[in-house]
């Protein structure tokens, strides 16, 4: 057992409290292996990512010509826009912050990766920033979260994709990223999120035991181990709610709680175990 996984839960928070507020950048971090925003960087991973999302999204490498996709939380790279452009689609990425790397020699592998693939090129040997990479593959890269998505044209994406991600969209903010979500999609499109609902201080649910107050308060949020707290069935309403069509659903769950459920904060304790022990789950939406 690793190190990291014998230090229990409460640890961790005080940790990443103390950590987190230190004059350091993110860039520092990420060098360091902390605060990471997924491995994205990994073009092999970022591939894989990109292809079965697709797949979702019911399009094959010879229908991605001429798409418009959008990706939510793209995390520590542009990859997409690379992915994307070498079939001849357009990415369009969204995410909270500037998060993406700036070294082009990770986007010059992943590029040598794709022309080994069958209809997968793009060129990047001229571009000496990820500035000139978006350009060469016509991608936008927005970190403003909400606000970026807002300034989105109404019915241009032709589906959007997501990895890790919808756990980490700030519980006052869910619904409305999802108005603005079914707002760009054209009619007859498809969305595509994989959704990881443990807790991110072992994968077990101890952020089930604090208050809302507690657990969204700017202390907390901002110490790097966030997610909504919202569960299965819920997040599911809300998309129903606002007239997504949710096409399929590939559930992961465990067999036991990892706690009891007394230690639940009282916001909890109506939720089924069957809520309680879903720890992820894919899910594939459609707007009509």
């Amino acid at each position: 057992m690793s190190f990291k996984k014998q230090i229990p839960w409460y640890i961790k928070i005080i940790i990443k409290v103390v950590l987190s507020r230190l004059p350091i950048g993110y860039g520092t971090w990420r060098r360091a292996g902390m605060f990471l925003h997924g491995t994205m960087e990994n073009g092999n991973y970022a591939l894989d990512v990109f292809s079965s999302h697709m797949k979702a999204l019911k399009l094959n490498s010879n229908q991605l010509d001429g798409q418009h996709l959008l990706e939510l939380g793209p995390g520590d790279s542009i990859a997409s826009a690379v992915i994307g452009a070498s079939y001849g689609a357009v990415v369009t990425m969204v995410d909270s912050g500037d998060f993406a790397s700036e070294d082009v020699n990770n986007y010059f592998k992943l590029a040598d990766s794709l022309s080994e693939i069958e209809g997968g090129s793009v060129d990047l040997q001229n571009s000496r920033s990820r500035t000139d990479i978006l350009k060469v593959c016509g991608g936008r890269y927005f970190t403003n979260g909400l606000a970026s998505l807002k300034s989105i044209e109404s019915e241009s994406i032709d589906g959007i994709y997501s990895h890790a991600v919808l756990e980490h969209i700030p519980l006052s903010q869910f619904k409305n990223m999802f108005v603005e979500c079914y707002r760009v999609m054209k009619p007859g499109s498809y969305a595509s999120h994989r959704v990881d609902l443990r807790d991110h201080l072992g994968g077990s649910i101890n952020h089930l035991r604090f208050s809302e107050a507690v657990w969204e308060s700017k202390f907390f949020s901002e110490s790097g181990f966030y997610t909504n707290r919202l569960q299965y069935s819920q997040i599911l309403k809300i998309f129903s709610d606002l007239n997504f069509c949710v096409v399929d659903t590939v559930v992961r769950s465990r067999l036991i709680l990892p706690i009891d459920r007394k230690w639940l904060n009282e916001i909890f304790q109506d939720l089924s175990d069957d809520d309680l022990l879903v720890t992820g789950f894919d899910v594939v939406l459609r707007k009509d």
